[in-house]
């Protein structure tokens, strides 16, 4: 299994616990050694192999793996203002190159719209901050102001 983009490796170590072999591949070496660090100290590293390299030319030979993940991996591949999607296209056509006949490519993402704008239900938090805070702090000023500043920040 290959965890396409695998960033600090919270995925890679839950698939480990589950899977024979995994495959962790990203690009940054920072956070692919954190995940290595990681992967170790939940004695997993016997099933996980760490590769570095770019998801649009996958150093892997063709029909290497059963599954190809991209969790939350994939809106990093557009420049902000780019129309068509083509380094998506691409990547996921490395991704069926390396795959094996009958194997599955998954796909978690988000778009750039959804990071910067929030998701729908937003809006909610504000009233449901203030219940909180009004329950759980009373009525002291500053640690209202406090957290409220860190839960806006935390949401």
């Amino acid at each position: 299994m290959l965890d396409a983009g695998c960033g600090t490796g919270n995925y890679t170590i839950e698939l480990a616990r589950h899977m024979a072999h995994v495959t962790a591949f990203d690009m940054n070496d920072a956070m692919l050694g954190e995940a290595r660090v990681k992967v170790h100290a939940a004695g997993l590293g016997q099933n996980v192999e760490f590769r570095s390299g770019q998801l649009l030319d996958l150093p892997f030979a063709a029909a290497d793996f059963d599954m190809v993940m991209f969790n939350q991996v994939l809106h990093h591949l557009e420049p902000l203002n780019e129309v068509g999607f083509n380094n998506h296209l691409h990547a996921i056509n490395e991704a069926a190159r390396v795959l094996r006949r009958g194997g599955v490519v998954l796909i978690n993402t988000c778009s750039k719209a959804q990071i910067a704008d929030g998701y729908w239900y937003y809006s909610l938090a504000p009233n449901a901050r203030s219940r909180c805070l009004e329950r759980t702090i009373g009525s002291s000023a500053f640690m209202k102001t406090k957290l409220t500043c860190y839960l806006a920040f935390a949401v």
